[in-house]
């Protein structure tokens, strides 16, 4: 799985605003912190989805790079987790669909 391959994954977890979730990596289905490969975790951040999608494919070195493409499309000074902690659902999705096509043409 290629890193594009991961943020479209990635996004697709999080496309759904009742699946994005903000100040924790991922959450279960009562809102609890939990990790982000968990097979119980409901709602995704943005580095949380990227995680899962990685994992669950045993591909960590391509989803290193997604991260990477994630936090150069963030348009602030802190990067992917920063910028999902202080921006809405739509400018979040907005960052991955840039960052999907930086990775379709690196």
């Amino acid at each position: 799985m290629t890193a594009r391959e991961i943020l479209v994954k990635a996004r697709e977890l999080i496309a759904d605003p009742k699946r994005w979730t903000q100040r924790a990596y991922a959450r279960d289905a009562y809102g609890s912190v939990i990790s982000a490969t968990s097979p119980s975790a409901a709602s995704w951040c943005s580095v949380g989805a990227v995680l899962c999608a990685a994992v669950s494919q045993e591909t960590l070195s391509e989803g290193d790079k997604a991260l990477a493409f994630l936090d150069s499309n963030a348009t602030n000074k802190f990067g992917t987790t920063g910028f999902n902690d202080t921006h809405t659902h739509p400018e979040v999705l907005e960052v991955f669909d840039r960052a999907i096509l930086a990775a379709e043409v690196a």
